[in-house]
């Protein structure tokens, strides 16, 4: 794509809708390229990657736990069911010192507002990109 855009066959721009922001690629004058061939048939593909791949673990993730006079360990795990509660989402497994401060959890046990403390397990995801394709071509021959 950088080879295109530096030739002047494509360009692009950052727009953005309702969805959120997006790059809008526009590919011009193709019969400039050298692998397009009158008279025939000519097929081009887009390959795209993902942008980001791996396994996280769902739920709220205690990063760290800082301050001086405190038990860091049992105000950590105090703290992570607390905001997990609020937000009525899982415990990430994967938070610092969990498990240290797992057995504190009264996990399965529901409380009056419904929250119910699960632990977020591991999950595998990718931050990948959603393509659509438009193509409009002007042809002057025939």
């Amino acid at each position: 794509m950088a080879q295109l855009i530096e030739d002047g066959l494509a360009s692009f721009e950052l727009n953005s809708d309702k969805n959120g922001q997006y790059l809008h690629f526009k590919l011009d004058n193709l019969h400039r390229l050298d692998v397009i061939r009158s008279g025939g048939e000519n097929v081009a593909s887009l390959r795209l990657f993902p942008i980001a791949e791996g396994t996280a673990a769902r739920g709220l993730r205690l990063d760290n736990v800082g301050g001086s006079n405190i038990d860091r360990v049992y105000h950590g795990g105090k703290i992570a069911f607390q905001q997990a509660g609020k937000r009525k989402i899982p415990i990430a497994v994967t938070g610092w010192n969990f498990d240290k401060w797992k057995k504190r959890i009264p996990w399965g046990h529901k409380f009056p507002d419904g929250y119910i403390p699960t632990k977020g397990q591991m999950e595998r995801y990718w931050d990948g990109v959603v393509v659509s394709v438009v193509s409009n071509i002007t042809n002057y021959f025939n």
